[in-house]
């Protein structure tokens, strides 16, 4: 048979910090009402409620006295009293005052409901109107008052009606809620569980034109306080029922801490998923021809669990193969349409290098891919930075080296030495704290490590075998196919350098069939592009170059430096240092959304301070804990109420 103390201890519900405490209504959420599962104490029980029983509807005092005149529950009943368990929530403010379960210890409870509902009766005769009120099937009473009582006060609503047969002030009464929430909110316990304003009430402000002193608010917060894995196992591995429940829908599991973890991620995941799907959310301004109604989004509830960002970035941290498969797909066309060059309109000129920009976004994208392999390798971890940034860094620096190695073929150790200086950029920030950036910047730096040695030994083997194809005049991509024509400027950008490609160096005099050397063709054809009006050559020598020479295009550069440097210097006065969590969550996601309305409407935030060490006896220490406490609670940075929640917490555990 279970204890009267273990009943007691099961009605002290679920905390959670919200305004709602300052109303009736935040106990209609607490925890699930007291069944009939409480063995011969709910014979006792019986005799002063109806079970099951709720917070909605018992006052804990009561229910404390009743049992302690039957049991010895001393040390229990003292520190339920100190903690201020008294009437619980049924003597606060209904929100809605037409609510048929509103208790009559409610501040605006309808009272003279009985009468009223005399007056409508009286007023229905006299107007011989039908009485069409549905009865309460679930009500036991003699007073006809109470048996239509949840259709009546639905049928108050309707205020046209109502103001028929009763005065104004004779009409239930809304809470004025600013006043009520001016000073902060209780729980249960009133004299622990004390919700200073700022903490629960976004943005503010006390309305001038009110002689209460009422305030109106911008936003408002809850916060739910889950319970521990291990809390969740002690609490159910007792309980009969919910074991029989358990293993009929698990006959596989057992009941241990690590199932209990499950629930509570699942029940998270579920609750944010619940509450970001929520109508509130969703404007409806449209109708379907089904009937059915369509909302534009429009949030206005913000919900986060403990869940939310790791599953977010979970989810991140994920490659995106389509948006990678993309990006390098436009990267090799770009190479491959930059490198080509036509001989008519069919095909493809023996000067074109088609063929080397494709194997040169190929050598990149492999050498990328080893990089990541030996990342994994050194157990790097992946995360919303490695796969969403680096692929597409490595790829634009990578193919930035093949694109100057391709022209600058003689001044390979530009290249060389400008990676360099990247990789050991990229080094550098392994020094960093941050675990993200440092496994950032080493997958970075090893990557572009692998582009660099691809590019400078797979990738000269590649053009040196275009310019064996050159040298046969064979067209590119179609080596089967001979050309007719000389070779372009190509020829003289790829001239081997003599300490770097002697093995290549022409068998044949690099003099054409019409005696013109392959340099000096290239001047001919750039003579030519002269008669090409609509190219960005021709653009750049006819109208910029000339245009940036004028004495008004040179003042005007001067001019727009110097404003942008006197506003560099006067945004340096302004910036602020720091990261808020929110800048580097995804946008336009349920926890990116929550963390930028709290940051604008609130300043609490949640924080943890946990006592663990295997030579720390906290049980013979509770001097020190409680000088932990006094110097938490009288921190500047927290506000005055907060003190009063630290010292009601402090004299509950000395109690």
């Amino acid at each position: 048979m279970r204890s009267y103390a273990d009943v007691l201890e099961e009605i002290v519900p679920c905390v959670w910090i919200t305004p709602l405490d300052c109303f009736w209504d935040g106990a209609k959420p607490l925890s699930p009402p007291l069944t009939g599962e409480l063995g011969m104490a709910s014979l006792l029980i019986e005799t002063a409620y109806d079970l099951p029983m709720s917070w909605s509807t018992i006052k804990p005092q009561e229910l404390i006295d009743l049992v302690s005149e039957f049991a010895d529950i001393g040390s229990l009943k003292s520190s339920l009293e100190s903690a201020g368990i008294s009437n619980g929530y049924v003597d606060r403010w209904c929100i809605d005052p037409y609510d048929p379960n509103c208790p009559q210890t409610a501040v605006n409870a309808y009272v003279q409901y009985c009468d009223v509902f005399a007056k409508y009766r009286t007023h229905q005769r006299s107007n011989n109107v039908s009485f069409n009120l549905a009865m309460d099937l679930d009500e036991s009473s003699d007073r006809e008052c109470d048996l239509y009582r949840r259709s009546f006060m639905h049928f108050l609503r309707n205020k046209t009606a109502a103001l028929e047969f009763l005065r104004e002030e004779e009409l239930p009464k809304y809470p004025d809620y600013g006043t009520v929430m001016k000073n902060g909110c209780e729980g249960f316990a009133r004299n622990v569980l004390k919700w200073p304003r700022d903490m629960i009430v976004g943005g503010a402000q006390t309305d001038a034109t009110s002689a209460n002193g009422s305030i109106t608010a911008g936003a408002l917060q809850t916060v739910f306080l889950v319970a521990s894995s291990e809390d969740i196992y002690n609490r159910y591995k007792e309980s009969s029922r919910f074991l029989k429940d358990f293993s009929s829908t698990n006959s596989s599991d057992e009941w241990t801490v690590q199932k209990a973890e499950e629930i509570i991620l699942t029940w998270q995941r579920a609750f944010t998923k619940r509450i970001y799907n929520h109508p509130l959310n969703f404007q409806q301004n449209a109708s379907n021809a089904d009937g059915t109604s369509v909302g534009t989004e429009r949030r206005i509830i913000h919900p986060l669990a403990s869940t939310s960002m790791a599953d977010m970035l979970e989810e991140f941290c994920q490659f995106n193969y389509m948006v990678i498969f993309v990006g390098y797909f436009l990267m090799l066309m770009y190479a491959i349409y930059s490198q080509m060059k036509r001989d008519g309109y069919c095909l493809l000129s023996m000067n074109s290098s088609m063929g080397l920009g494709f194997a040169g976004v190929l050598t990149v994208t492999y050498a990328s891919i080893s990089g990541l392999g030996l990342a994994t390798w050194l157990g790097i971890e992946f995360n919303a930075a490695t796969t969403q940034i680096v692929p597409f860094l490595t790829l634009g620096i990578g193919v930035d080296n093949m694109f100057m190695l391709l022209h600058n073929y003689h001044e390979v150790t530009n290249v060389y030495f400008d990676d360099i200086y990247q990789i050991l950029s990229f080094l550098t920030g392994t020094l960093l704290p941050i675990p993200a950036l440092r496994s950032f910047c080493a997958q970075s730096s090893i990557l572009l490590t692998y582009n660099l040695i691809a590019i400078m030994t797979v990738y000269p083997a590649m053009i040196a075998i275009d310019l064996r194809r050159r040298k046969k005049q064979k067209r590119d991509l179609c080596c089967w196919m001979s050309s007719e024509e000389t070779s372009d400027e190509e020829d003289c950008a790829f001239s081997p350098s003599p300490t770097l490609l002697k093995t290549f160096v022409y068998e044949k005099s690099k003099v054409a069939k019409g005696g013109i050397p392959y340099c000096r063709l290239n001047s001919v054809a750039d003579e030519k592009k002269k008669f090409c009006q609509f190219t960005l050559h021709a653009f750049l020598k006819k109208y910029y170059i000339p245009s940036i020479k004028t004495p008004v295009a040179k003042g005007s550069v001067l001019l727009i430096c110097t404003l942008m440097l006197a506003g560099g210097i006067a945004g340096i006065r302004r910036s602020t240092m720091g990261l808020e969590l929110s800048d580097v969550l995804p946008e336009h996601t349920a926890p990116a959304a929550f963390l930028k309305t709290r940051d604008k409407y609130f300043s609490f935030y949640p924080m943890h301070i946990v006592l663990r060490s295997d030579n720390f006896d906290i049980a013979s220490n509770q001097h020190l804990v409680d000088r932990l406490r006094n110097e938490i609670g009288m921190a500047k940075e927290c506000d005055s109420p907060l003190n009063d929640v630290v010292s009601g917490h402090r004299n509950m555990s000395l109690s």
